[in-house]
């Protein structure tokens, strides 16, 4: 029988990586140290491989940790985002834009933009990553941002 990762084990490795460790991961959340482990364990199981390693200094993604992880982040930001805008469409929530740019279009462009935009939509959450283009488009590809901005 082929079984799917649950989100809920997605969430708890996020959560291991995130704080270095299954223990304070578990604190994290509020949830017990035993109950971190079996998440992993099962998750693991299910992907037939290790994900973690135990480190020096905490926990150590594997190479197909690491793969893994970046697609389990992919699916749990457009989770996020699916829950946003179906509040959105039910007047629940104004939403939050995420959008990245670099240095420069950051102290020249963006003020305007975001005045514009805040008149609009008085009550959308905006949050500007400011940064080099290539930490941005690999932020923008795992979807932690909405868009990027690029100003030539």
């Amino acid at each position: 029988m082929n079984h799917s990762p649950k989100i809920n084990q997605l969430k708890n490795l996020r959560a291991i990586i995130h704080h270095g460790g299954v223990r304070p991961a578990a604190i994290a959340l509020g949830q017990t140290q035993p109950a971190m482990t079996r998440s992993l364990n099962e998750l693991e199981r299910i992907l037939g491989t290790r994900l973690l390693v135990k480190g020096e200094s905490g926990v150590i993604l594997t190479k197909t940790g690491k793969a893994f992880e970046a697609r389990a982040n992919a699916i749990l930001n457009e989770l996020d985002r699916a829950v946003d805008e179906v509040k959105q469409i039910e007047q629940v929530s104004h939403g939050e834009v995420v959008f990245g740019c670099s240095h420069f279009p950051a102290f020249n462009v963006i003020p305007e933009l975001l005045n514009d935009f805040k008149n609009q939509h008085r009550a959308a959450r905006i949050t500007v990553i400011e940064g080099q283009f290539s930490e941005l488009l690999s932020a923008l590809r795992v979807g932690k941002m909405d868009f990027l901005l690029e100003i030539r």
